[in-house]
């Protein structure tokens, strides 16, 4: 249950850590500098995640290591 806990707790993290990339990663690409190294290298402008309901509902655990 700890272990499930902990990623839990980590996904929420771990996605405002992906989020953040993505906008430093937009800003430079619309930059001066940034825009003409990203059309050089084909490099796109990117969707931050976004969790669908699907993706915030919690698995249910069945005894101690199956998942419903």
């Amino acid at each position: 249950m700890v272990q499930i806990e902990g990623a839990e707790n980590r996904v929420p993290f771990e996605r405002k850590k992906y989020n953040d990339s993505v906008y430093e990663l937009n800003t430079f690409c619309q930059s001066l500098f940034g825009g003409w190294v990203s059309n050089s290298r084909n490099i796109k402008v990117r969707e931050p995640f976004k969790a669908t309901e699907e993706h915030k509902q919690i698995p249910k655990v069945n005894g101690t290591t199956q998942f419903e």
